[in-house]
């Protein structure tokens, strides 16, 4: 059986798990017993734990997506439409430009498209899982879409769901884009009839508050035998708003993909897909829905396996409190009529009143709530003992939560989404230090604790040193230290919990994505320079799994990048070395064989378990 060594995490008897920053950070505020070597702990433990499992990610990036299919794929060779074999062989005939499939809900007709190895796909796009969340459904819990009449058109584009323009954040104009009749998804397929090939739902990252599925073509993943689906869900203030009550318990957006998930347990079949082998998958925000599915109960039987990539529900980022005063807020901006005031607000007053604001209107008001930039952000989940039963920390202590297998991972260089930025411009750097009772808190996201600059200043102190400096002489140090406190603790320790699953006959990895790309997203917000040549940031690894589309970020209009054909093509050769017998093992860095070679998990295999040997 698979055993994983424990991540030696940072542990105090007086320091439970939790995603406040004094808990998960190991900080405690003045006056406490902690000496500050118990204190900082983890600080000091977090690079060694991250070498210590550290896999060498050059070809692994896209390995572990690529592997859903590998065994799948194998025994499906026969029904691949190449176009050679589309002409030699009757089972495929002649592709057809467009398939009509019978779905529960009506007819839809998908569009053919090749893929970058000669093969056949189709899209079936745009089609609603829920019905559209407007008039009286605005702030209600998603409900299952309708049938319709005649055939639906599977190649329109899919709204985004309303939402604040990427470009605010690129130094552009304040814009609202997308639609509230948002809740559709798109499927992606080389067998449009009913099949049991391995099914990938990915859901997007973007905050809770960015993001679309027109943003990520699944191209690359499509010459691996796979069904992928794009889900969408409500962002921002139309999907995670709270009364904290029954009236609005929240979560409406995680809620939404727990219907698509439903959609696609009830459908996917019809499309090609096993809705026995689903493997939901995800980045940033996308990551950490993720990780709420695997605690949800309402999302239990839903998914088999689940991939969190730069995200886990653990980080700072990922949840807030105080939402009944936020709405509380709102009802005063918005002129609600009736008590809006905690704690006598009237929570059905004052969604009746929301639901006649327009959309834009209300996904716009989350700007009146930052202090510092675009801090805080507080349209976030939240525990609302309906979606999320209980604090996070507490379900994973406990064990309540779907036993399924996971891989979780980080790239080398994340913390620079937050601090290239501030390296880029003197002036702003300057300006941070100059007001860093307010801007130090809001960046570690320790504003809701005890003492916030007190922690902040430790934080920074400890790995930056005296002075406080944000220069380009400290900025291995600078990006660190955002890297270890938004994506690397908060996934080691959902780790150190989930690996326990193994005697539930789960497996649990850890990944760290090492290889830097042509192109990089963090270049998408600070623009192209030499600054950070070397560093593997924060979404980087969307471009070997799909051709992204999010804002400037246009990496592969039409196959791989420059130079990357060697990374890409590796994934061949990992495919067809196949080990079913072998196994990771215990004392070895995760993904490492007894003879001490690179092995990969393969999940939805026919044997059980597969490994993929890196010649």
């Amino acid at each position: 059986m698979l055993t994983l060594e424990s991540p030696r995490i940072c542990k105090h008897k007086n320091l439970p798990l939790t995603h406040h920053a004094s808990r998960s950070f190991g900080l405690r505020g003045r006056g406490s017993t902690a000496s500050s070597s118990s204190i900082f702990c983890f600080l000091t433990n977090v690079r060694k734990e991250k070498a210590r499992m550290r896999i060498l990610a050059a070809a692994l990036t896209t390995a572990w997506l690529a592997a859903l299919a590998a065994a799948a794929a194998a025994g499906a060779e026969e029904e691949s439409c190449t176009i050679p074999e589309a002409r030699a062989r009757g089972p495929c005939g002649e592709a057809e430009a467009r398939k009509r499939v019978q779905l529960q809900q009506g007819l839809i007709e998908g569009a053919r498209s090749e893929a970058e190895d000669g093969s056949f796909f189709y899209s079936f796009k745009n089609i609603p899982f829920a019905k559209p969340p407007v008039g009286d459904l605005r702030f209600k819990e998603p409900q299952p879409a309708e049938a319709w009449t005649g055939v639906r058109n599977g190649s329109l584009p899919v709204p985004k769901c309303t939402q604040i323009s990427l470009s605010m954040f690129q130094g552009g104009e304040v814009q609202i884009e997308g639609q509230e009749d948002c809740l559709h998804l798109s499927v992606f397929t080389p067998r449009p009839y009913a099949s049991d090939l391995p099914v990938m739902v990915w859901i997007h990252g973007g905050g809770f508050f960015l993001g679309g599925a027109e943003e990520y073509r699944p191209s690359p993943l499509m010459t691996r035998g796979v069904v992928v689906v794009l889900i969408q869900y409500r962002l921002g203030t139309l999907g995670f708003l709270s009364t904290e009550d029954s009236e609005l318990p929240g979560n409406l957006g995680l809620q939404d993909q727990t219907l698509a998930l439903r959609w696609v347990k009830d459908n996917i079949r019809d499309l090609g897909g096993d809705p026995d082998k689903v493997t939901i998958f995800g980045e940033s925000a996308g990551g950490a829905s993720v990780h709420f599915h695997v605690l949800s109960p309402m999302s239990e039987g839903l998914f088999n396996r689940a991939i969190m990539q730069s995200g886990t529900m653990l980080c700072p980022w990922a949840m807030r409190e105080g939402h009944r005063g936020v709405a509380a807020r709102l009802g005063e901006i918005f002129d609600c009529p009736g008590e809006s005031a905690e704690p006598a607000l009237d929570s059905a007053a004052l969604l009746t009143c929301l639901r006649g604001v327009p959309a834009e209107a209300l996904i716009d008001v989350q700007r009146e709530f930052n202090i510092w930039g675009f801090s805080p952000q507080v349209m976030l989940p939240r525990v609302d003992g309906v979606f999320l039963p209980d604090h996070p920390a507490t379900l994973l202590r406990e064990g309540r939560y779907n036993k399924v297998d996971i891989i979780s991972g980080i790239t080398s260089h994340e913390g620079t989404i937050f601090t290239t930025p501030l390296l880029s411009s003197p002036d702003l750097s300057e300006l941070v230090l100059k007001n860093f009772s307010v801007a130090g808190p809001l960046g570690m996201i320790v504003e809701q604790e005890d003492d916030p600059e007190y922690l902040a200043r430790r934080a920074y102190h400890h790995y930056l040193g005296s002075p406080l400096q944000l220069t380009m002489e400290k900025a291995e140090e600078f990006i660190q230290l955002m890297t270890d406190r938004m994506f690397a603790m908060c996934h080691l320790d959902a780790l150190k919990h989930h690996q326990r699953d193994e005697a539930f006959g789960n497996h649990v990895f850890f990944y760290e994505l090492q290889h830097r790309g042509e192109f990089s997203f963090v270049e998408m917000f600070s623009g192209p320079s030499e600054i950070g040549k070397g560093w593997i940031g924060h979404g980087d690894d969307l471009q070997y799994f799909f051709d992204p589309d999010i804002g400037e970020f246009h990496t592969r209009p039409r196959g791989r990048p420059a130079g990357e054909a060697d990374h890409a093509g590796s994934l061949d050769r990992l495919r067809r070395h196949r080990a079913p017998d072998a196994r990771p093992h215990a004392g070895l860095p995760l993904g490492t064989d007894h003879e001490g070679q690179r092995r990969l998990f393969v999940p939805h295999s026919s044997a059980g378990y597969e490994s993929l040997q890196q010649p």
